[in-house]
């Protein structure tokens, strides 16, 4: 795993940790007026922990989504490096980063005018 890899997915388990952290805080004040025992503070803990791994799911899978994109647009531009200036730029670039894609086609285009 690269360094930037870890740090972006050290970013999403701690974004995760906030979002649990303010859900417990959330659920500590809600079920406050009603009772305040063992069973609030439960509770509370289920309903933070769900949040926190759902919000942590969600983010993991973002960044895979936009990795493979990245991922796919280095190579692609590394095809150009080595002469490759027609192929079309790969449908999971334009997907999630359109302006990424359509700025390299305009390179290309650019070069291959150039030429």
């Amino acid at each position: 795993m690269a360094t930037h890899e870890k740090s972006l997915k050290v970013r999403a388990g701690i974004f995760a940790l906030c979002i649990g952290l303010v859900t417990f805080v959330l659920s500590l004040f809600a079920l406050a007026d009603v009772r305040f025992d063992t069973s609030a503070l439960v509770n509370a803990t289920i309903i933070s922990l769900s949040c926190g791994v759902l919000s942590w799911g969600a983010i993991d899978r973002l960044i895979d989504t936009f990795k493979e994109s990245v991922k796919a647009a280095v190579d692609r531009l590394v095809d150009g490096a080595a002469g490759d200036l027609n192929s079309p730029t790969p449908s999971e670039i334009s997907a999630a980063l359109p302006e990424l894609s359509e700025s390299i086609d305009n390179l290309f285009a650019e070069v291959r005018s150039n030429i």
